[in-house]
Formats: structure tokens, C-alpha cells, sequence
């Protein structure tokens, strides 16, 4: 007996390490501080009336008086960057991205962030509604006039250079700068659909007038406005992008109505689409457009869209280590996406590619597609994967070792290029300090006095060198449009952060109470889909509401219960990649030959192959559309079964029992009829039919009482010993005679047609 105890003893020690073995821990930063901190930036960049909430104490009232000289308010908005000017283009292009992100990752945020994110999109499109009705006709694009402002050092709140305000008319057009508006409207109106319906139609309405204004009166606003606008803020893309951009987003905004897509359809070849271009950002759009316009095409296979899926993947794939267009020139040796030439403020050509990968993953997943480069899938979690390398380069890990966001981690720049930071607030400092005065806050190396929490620097050269210079204004100006885009980009990583370590912490993660080595194997009984119900509503909220989400383990298998419709929503779109894998059971092992079927093959490349083949070569249009007789056959054949039962029951009207017509197995043969009838053409043979029902009720009977070894891997010898898997290798060979038996009858009815065929042509 003692040998045979030892032998107990040490299978149930392995077995508890198996189960109780913890997740090898993964590095990784704050995201969640980082989203709080990047969205606290805009509220220093803020001109205007503060709000009494406003979290940059050290900022105060500024611009008040903006507007005045043509008789119009046009207090407000952002300084885009180091400077005291409001500047149209990018400053639109900041509200659009904001926008995006609290759209299409506002879920992510949690409801603090979220409010905040909300309130710096408002900011800015309350200024933009302002800037595009208070003069009929008119669209006001510039406050400050920039060579005068960059002639000074000096605090916004100190500011007293010339407030020059620019408009563009029909006479001095600008169709960048209005396009740029009505994107940002329209996209603003998206982010506030739920939160403010009323808000939200105020807005798209202003959209939709400030694009018919900007297509109607065609040019560019550095035509118009030269010296003003360049070389500051030149359209150097000209103004196409811009008319394209705006039309993707009145479509989305707009929903249902089709104005904007036939817009689309119309003109985008002339605005763009046509080109590949591999670089977003305020100026040029073309990039943003198509992955906007492809959501249309891989949500709804809306027509007239595919051209944009095409040059969406075209520029994800060139970003892509290992594709045939990948450029390994686009990438610093420490692999920082870096574009732009090389002329400095880098990091905005990061943010805006990082948030397209995760924006386009997320489009790619809701339709179980890839991005396809070349000979190569790519599939949504690699760029997934992508982004993260670039923010996690952002927040730190970097050659450097620096985070180059501003009160992130123990490193970050401390000497700005920009006014209100680098000079003692007004708090502190109530004198005023004069233009000229302040250019010795500018030469100085001492550390910013105000600390800009949460702006993201201009970042380090192509070679990931960076000198942390207030002089250098290449690295060290932050900048609203560097920010905007990666709000989404850490919303995404702090939600599914949050929801990670929730999945896997103890306290975090609800779960039933569990019992050593069976873990939560005593709560399940058949049938089992009724079993999993009773442990979600019995271990679920109060009232025996059900929990959305069960963590459960049976035996040594980890298990995700989810019993809530939008919870398997996103699990079979925004977390596929992490749940599509299959564990590898024994009967998959040996039903489809070592897990290699579409049925129980693991998410990877050759998963995606099969799909592929099925879509193309099984359900394809043409391959559905050839068996509609057989299907229709098969209907009228049910159909006058049940005629057949009901017309006995009425024959039966002498007082005796109502017949009753049970559907399951009527419905389960119709099924497997179609099945046979798609496999073998039309005739279905009586036997064949019924074994083919014996198989896949059999079949799920298995799959409905996993082995011992599927639940605890170490014990799969048991199964050996037990003859599981000699009775599941008898049922393949019942499939393999099945199918065999098919494929022959299927050659002789091709040989019979074929000798039919050419007896029919022989001359008489």
C-alpha cells in the first residue's frame, strides 16, 4: 500500500502545481496613468475663460478678447503648441483626433476619463462652432498674428501682440482649413451622439454647412492667407485630402443618410484615394480617409468602399516587419516609427500611425478580416502588438530610457519649448513680464517651473537621440496633435490593461467558490449549456442577475464563462485574438487529425487559411446560390411533412389526444439533408442519410463529455488505458467509410454523366 500512497501523493502534488501555478508576470507601465495625464495636458493648452475645475493651476484667463476687432467672440480654443496663436488647421485636426479616440475608444476610458476626454473635445468644438457661425459666409481659421508672436517670449496670460483675426470667404477660399472644420464637427458630433443628442445635432448640422462651403468655394488657405498661415501651418497636400476626410466623417456621422457616400463614390478618386501615402497628420489626411472609409467597407460591404480597405492595407503593411513592402527606413534603430523627414517633431507622425493600427485592427476584427500584404495575412493582433511597441517606446522603453511624456515615469523632459511652462505663472509672478523680457526664461537650463503634465515632446532624432533643450524646439515642443491621437491609443492599452489583470487578479475577478484539484467541475451538470446558465445566475449579481463574465477552471483548464449578449460581442470582435485559440482536447486529436480542421485548429495562419478556402471555394456567392434547389427541395419537403402531421391531427377530431409534432429531429434531418445534398448532388440516399445523423449526433454527445485527460493534461494516459481513444478512433473510421463511401457514389454519378454525355454526341 505504500508505494501505491506515494504514487497518490505525488500525482496530487503535480496536480496543484498545475492548477495553482501563477501566470508568469508581463512588464509593462501605467497606461492608465498615462491616458489620465495625456488628457490633463489639453486643459493647460486652453485660451479663454478657465473653468473652475480647470487642473493646470498654474494656468490662468487668457485671449479674452479674441474676436473683438472684427465684432465677433471668438474666445476660446487651443494653443496648438508652445505659442500664443490659435491656428485653425491644427487645431481642428487636435478636435478631430479626440474626437476619434473618445468614438471609437471611449469605452476603454472608464467614466472619469471619459467625462474629462468629453470636456477637451467640447472645448474644442465649441470654439469651432463659433469660429464657423458667427459670420454667415464667412469660416474665422486664425487668432494672433505669427510673426509678432514669435518675435516674443512671453506667458498667454501676459500676451499683447497683435490678435489679427483671418477668416477664409468665397472670395479668398480655403478648402483645407474648412474641410479640416467640418471633419472635426462632424467628428465631435459622433463622440457626443449618446452623451448629448441635442449637442450632437447642432454640431453635425454646422458640419454639414461648413463642407458645402468648403466644396462649393474650392482653393487652398495658403493661397489665400500666405504670410499668415506659412510657413507655419502651410496646406502642403493642398486641399483634396481634406474634402475626402470630411466626407468620410459626414457619412459616419450622419448614419443612415447617403449623401456623403455618393459623394465618396463621386469624387474620391479626384481627392485622393487613388495615392499611397504613408504618412498622416494635421497637413495631410489621405491615410486617415481610407481607414475611416474602409470601417464602411469591412462593416457593411458597403460598395464602392473596397478601393479604400486596399490602400488601407497598402499603408498598415508598410509598417509591418516581414511584408513584402515593408520599410525598415521608417523605423529609428531603436524601433520608433519615424517619418517626417527627419525635421523634427516626430512624434506626431507616431501617435496619428499608432492610433491608425489599433483603429484599423479594431475595424479588421469586427469582420473577422486581415490586413492583406502581398502574400501574407497580417492578422489584427500583430498590429496590435505594433502599437504597443511604439507607445510603450513613448512612455520609456527606449534606447534613451526616458519617457518623453512630461510627468510620466522618473525621466522625462523638463525643459519645454513653450511659454507658459518655462516661466514663473502668474501665481507666482503677478508683475508682468514683457516680451523681450522673457527670452532669458527661453536661453535658460534650468527646469521648467510649471510642469506640463501629460505633453508628449517632439520626441528624439531618426538615430533616437534626444537633447532635452528648451532651444530645440524640434524635440522639445509639445503639441496639441501629437497628444490627440494618443488618447485613443492609451485608452485601448489602459482598458484592456484593466480588464487583464481583472481576468487574472483573485479579488478582481469574479468566481464561484472552487474545490482543490476539481476547481468548478462539481457545478456542471447536462445538459451542459442550462448547467453554465445556473452558475451565472447563481453566482452573478444581486438578485440572481446573471454575471456578464465567469472565471472558472475545470480541472487544470482555465475557462471564460460569458453569459451576456454584448460580452460575446466583444469577445468575437475586440478580443478574438485572445480567445479564438482552441484547447487541444482529445476528441479534436483524433476526429480531425490532430486539431487540423477549421473546427478545432488554433487561431494562427493556418486557421485563417482554411477560412479563407471555405469563404472562397464553400461560401462563396456562386457556391451558395448553386444549391438553392436542393435547399429548396428540402424545405418543401419538411413543409409537407408537417401538412402531413397537421391534416392526421385533424382527421383525429373525435375527441381523442391532439397529435403532437415534435421539430428537433424534423429540423435535424432537414439539416443534415442540406448537408448531404451539398456533399453528394442532389439524390441522398436513405442509409447514407441516417448514419450521417447517427455521426453528428454521436459526435456532439462527445463533444459534450470532455475525458479525463482534457481536463487535467497530466492524467491523458488514463484515456490510453481506459479505451477512450480507441472508441473515438472507431467513430473517425465510421466517418472516414461515411465520406469514403460519398466520394465513390460521387465518381460513379461523374463517369455515369460523363458516358451519357459522349453517347449523346456519337453521330447515329
Amino acid at each position: 500500500m505504500e508505494p501505491r500512497s506515494r504514487r497518490r501523493s505525488i500525482l496530487a502534488f503535480l496536480l496543484a502545481l498545475l492548477l495553482l501555478a501563477p501566470a508568469s508576470p508581463t512588464a509593462g507601465f501605467d497606461y492608465a496613468d498615462a491616458l489620465a495625464k495625456s488628457i490633463i495636458y489639453f486643459e493647460g493648452q486652453r485660451s479663454g475663460k478657465l473653468p473652475p475645475g480647470n487642473r493646470m493651476p498654474w494656468r490662468g484667463d487668457s485671449g479674452l478678447r479674441d474676436g473683438s476687432q472684427r465684432g465677433v467672440d471668438l474666445a476660446g480654443g487651443y494653443y496648438d503648441a508652445g505659442d500664443n496663436v490659435k491656428f485653425g488647421l491644427p487645431m481642428a485636426f487636435t478636435t478631430t483626433m479626440l474626437a476619434w479616440s473618445v468614438a471609437d475608444f471611449g469605452r476603454f476610458m472608464g467614466a472619469e476619463q471619459l467625462a474629462h476626454a468629453r470636456a477637451a473635445v467640447r472645448w474644442g468644438a465649441d470654439y469651432l462652432l463659433k469660429a464657423a457661425t458667427a459670420t454667415p459666409g464667412a469660416l474665422y481659421v486664425q487668432v494672433g498674428e505669427p510673426n509678432q508672436d514669435h518675435r516674443c517670449w512671453e506667458r498667454p496670460e501676459d500676451m499683447d501682440t497683435p490678435r489679427a483675426v483671418y477668416a477664409v470667404t468665397a472670395d479668398r477660399p480655403g478648402s483645407d482649413v474648412a474641410g479640416e472644420t467640418a471633419a472635426a464637427l462632424a467628428a465631435s458630433a459622433v463622440a457626443f451622439r449618446r452623451a448629448d443628442p441635442a449637442y450632437s445635432s447642432t454640431l453635425l448640422r454646422a458640419a454639414v454647412r461648413v463642407f458645402e462651403f468648403a466644396d462649393r468655394h474650392r482653393g487652398s488657405y495658403s493661397d489665400s492667407l500666405s504670410g499668415a498661415v506659412c510657413p507655419f501651418y502651410c496646406s502642403y497636400s493642398g486641399y483634396q485630402d481634406e474634402l475626402l476626410w470630411a466626407a468620410a466623417w459626414l457619412h459616419r456621422a450622419s448614419r443612415g443618410n447617403g449623401t456623403f457616400l455618393s459623394y465618396v463614390r463621386a469624387n474620391g478618386l479626384q481627392l485622393g484615394a487613388g495615392d499611397d501615402d504613408f504618412s498622416f497628420s494635421w497637413d495631410d489626411k489621405r491615410a486617415g480617409a481610407k481607414v475611416l472609409l474602409a470601417r464602411g467597407f469591412l462593416r457593411r460591404r458597403l460598395a464602392g468602399l473596397e478601393l479604400y480597405k486596399a490602400h488601407s492595407d497598402s499603408y498598415i503593411c508598410a509598417l509591418v516587419p516581414g511584408t513584402a513592402t515593408f520599410q525598415p527606413s521608417q523605423y529609428t534603430p531603436g524601433g520608433l516609427i519615424s517619418r517626417g523627414g527627419g525635421g523634427g517633431s516626430g512624434m506626431q507622425y507616431v501617435t496619428t500611425a499608432t492610433f491608425l493600427l489599433l483603429a484599423y485592427a479594431k475595424y479588421l476584427r469586427s469582420s473577422g478580416a486581415c490586413a492583406v500584404c502581398g502574400g501574407r495575412d497580417v492578422a489584427p493582433a500583430e498590429l496590435v502588438a505594433l502599437a504597443k511597441r511604439q507607445v510603450d517606446y513613448v512612455l520609456g522603453k527606449n534606447p534613451a530610457g526616458t519617457s518623453y511624456m512630461v510627468g510620466f515615469g522618473a525621466r522625462f523632459p523638463r525643459r519645454l519649448h513653450h511659454r507658459g511652462a518655462s516661466m514663473p505663472s502668474v501665481r507666482a509672478h503677478p508683475d508682468r513680464i514683457g516680451c523681450d523680457q522673457g527670452f532669458r526664461y527661453l536661453h535658460s537650463g534650468e527646469d521648467d517651473p510649471n510642469v506640463l503634465v501629460g505633453a508628449v515632446v517632439g520626441g528624439p532624432d531618426a538615430r533616437d537621440g534626444f537633447v532635452d533643450d528648451r532651444d530645440s524646439y524640434g524635440q522639445t515642443e509639445p503639441a496639441t496633435y501629437i497628444n490627440a491621437p494618443l488618447v485613443g491609443a492609451l485608452a485601448f492599452f489602459a482598458g484592456t490593461a484593466k480588464q487583464g489583470k481583472r481576468g487574472r487578479g483573485r479579488g478582481g475577478a469574479p468566481s464561484p467558490p472552487a474545490i482543490p484539484l476539481l476547481g468548478h467541475l462539481h457545478l456542471l451538470r447536462k445538459p451542459l449549456h442550462r448547467s453554465l446558465a445556473a452558475v451565472a445566475a447563481a453566482h452573478g449579481g444581486a438578485g440572481g442577475s446573471k454575471a456578464p463574465l465567469l472565471s472558472l477552471r475545470l480541472g487544470a483548464r482555465r475557462a471564460l464563462l460569458v453569459s451576456a449578449p454584448a460580452e460575446a460581442v466583444e469577445c468575437f470582435t475586440a478580443r478574438d485574438a485572445a480567445l479564438a485559440g482552441r484547447p487541444r482536447m482529445l476528441v479534436g486529436d483524433v476526429l480531425s487529425y490532430g486539431c487540423t480542421d477549421v473546427l478545432w485548429s488554433s487561431y494562427g495562419d493556418h486557421w485563417r487559411s482554411l477560412r479563407k478556402f471555405f469563404t472562397a471555394e464553400l461560401l462563396s456567392t456562386s457556391c451558395v446560390a448553386a444549391h438553392t434547389a436542393n435547399r429548396r427541395a428540402e424545405v418543401a419537403a419538411l413543409v409537407e411533412d408537417l401538412r402531413h402531421d397537421a391534416a392526421a391531427g385533424a382527421a383525429a377530431n373525435d375527441g381523442s389526444p391532439a397529435v403532437t409534432v415534435t421539430l428537433r429531429p424534423r429540423l435535424f434531418k432537414f439539416v443534415t439533408n442540406v448537408m448531404l445534398r451539398a456533399l453528394n448532388g442532389e439524390c441522398v440516399n436513405t442509409s447514407d442519410a441516417r448514419t450521417f445523423q447517427e455521426l453528428i449526433e454521436e459526435t456532439f454527445k462527445v463533444l459534450g463529455s470532455p475525458s479525463l485527460g482534457d481536463m487535467y493534461p497530466a492524467l491523458r494516459w488514463v484515456d490510453r488505458l481506459s479505451g477512450v481513444d480507441a472508441a473515438l478512433a472507431r467513430k473517425r473510421s465510421r466517418h472516414e467509410a461515411l465520406l469514403a463511401g460519398l466520394v465513390d457514389e460521387h465518381r460513379r454519378n461523374a463517369r455515369s454523366t460523363r458516358a451519357m454525355m459522349h453517347r449523346r454526341r456519337r453521330p447515329s
